[in-house]
């Protein structure tokens, strides 16, 4: 039998929450966050996202980076 959507989606969340605690550095970003730390508008990180640019995990309506994919974004688009 299949298993209903909402099962799933909270066995996954149930994961990335495991997998979470065995690292807790793991920080996550919001878009305006990391808009405000680059000095930029929260649009051009959305297209950043959207094209591939910037690693993001989306979780229901909201986009979150993580600090780690954030730092390398920096250093890779570093002049």
């Amino acid at each position: 039998t299949l298993l209903p959507r909402t099962v799933i989606f909270c066995y996954v969340l149930l994961q990335m929450n495991m997998q979470d605690r065995t690292s807790p550095n793991q920080e996550f970003y919001s878009l305006s966050g990391v808009a405000s730390r680059l000095g930029l508008s929260r649009m051009t990180i959305y297209r950043y996202v959207v094209s591939k640019k910037l690693p993001a995990y989306k979780f229901g309506r909201h986009y979150r980076v993580k600090k780690d994919d954030l730092e390398a974004f920096i250093s890779r688009y570093k002049v």
